[in-house]
């Protein structure tokens, strides 16, 4: 067998912050494992230096230390100290790191690989205050983040300002020469409708005692989750989509956790995709006959009478 490639010292040095950060919130490593779905021999191995950290594990590694899923996006691990020793270790506002697929990059790259590839961008976003710097991969991916924290806003008005003027001003930076950022625009301009929209509905209703109560975004959401899973299967069906231990989404579907900013979206998405099949399924289309008929036939056939005893 081929002799694995060493890592290199700034894999190593990543992997030392990633262990002091994990025993500054004295965590062991079947805590983190649970906290972020990762499996406990895999963060053994980036930890003892035996892997590089990927990128695609950074995505479920960084977002456990957090006092609560709900406020996963608040206070993310700075990815430059992580990368770098730059501080602060924690950023005080929601920064994201994207789908590897949303920006074209291979999952499977080493988080210092990928902080190469962005060290400009990622220098500007991790400021205080951020700078907006987003680049033109990156815009459609914080235009769903914000619409995933519009779910939080109220709690945190000042954070979600923050990050709706990084978006806005790097995408209006690259609108005149980008088509796609012109196109993201155009979507948050119809977002921003909706949402005043629901804000004018709360408005009208908010005094109205006979009316019922209006359900918050995340409480309709979980709704037709549970909804969409009643059929035995689907909720391990959807912890297999997610990527996720099924106890955790017991625990997301029944309100006991919060979900995550992304995890969220991936909820809404599957959801979705779940209800649309069956606005399009079994309520505009025949069963195949075959088993039905066999039922019916096996039904209307009498069993023969045994012969009478003498």
């Amino acid at each position: 067998m081929p002799r694995k490639k060493p890592l290199s010292s700034a894999d190593r040095a990543i992997a030392r912050r990633l262990t002091q950060l994990r025993e500054d919130w004295g965590l062991s490593r079947e805590d983190l494992a649970l906290s972020s779905t990762l499996a406990a021999g895999l963060i053994t191995r980036v930890e003892l230096g035996r892997m590089p950290f990927r990128y695609k594990d950074a995505l479920h590694w960084l977002p456990a230390f957090q006092e609560s899923d709900f406020w996963a996006e608040l206070s993310p691990i700075n990815p430059l100290w992580i990368a770098e020793d730059a501080r602060p270790v924690q950023l005080d506002w929601p920064l994201l790191l994207p789908f590897p697929n949303s920006i074209g990059i291979d999952p499977n790259i080493s988080f210092s690989q990928f902080v190469a590839m962005f060290h400009g961008p990622l220098l500007a976003l991790c400021k205080s205050p951020p700078e907006p710097e987003l680049p033109e991969a990156w815009l459609a991916s914080y235009l769903r983040h914000l619409g995933t924290l519009a779910f939080k806003a109220s709690q945190f008005q000042s954070r979600f300002a923050l990050i709706e003027t990084v978006f806005i001003t790097s995408a209006q930076r690259l609108a005149p020469m980008s088509n796609a950022a012109t196109q993201v625009l155009g979507e948050y301009q119809q977002s921003i409708g909706v949402r005043e929209s629901e804000k004018r509905l709360l408005t009208t209703v908010s005094g109205n005692a006979n009316l019922p109560h209006l359900k918050s975004p995340l409480a309709q959401l979980l709704e037709r989750l549970n909804q969409a899973t009643v059929a035995k299967g689907r909720k391990a069906e959807l912890a297999k989509h997610l990527k996720a231990p099924r106890p955790c989404v017991s625990d997301w579907l029944s309100g006991k956790r919060k979900p995550s900013g992304e995890t969220t979206l991936r909820l809404l998405q599957w959801v979705e995709q779940q209800e649309r099949q069956q606005m399009e399924g079994p309520g505009s289309v025949t069963a195949p006959p075959g088993p039905q008929t066999q039922s019916k036939a096996s039904n209307e056939k009498k069993p023969k009478s045994s012969p009478p005893k003498e």
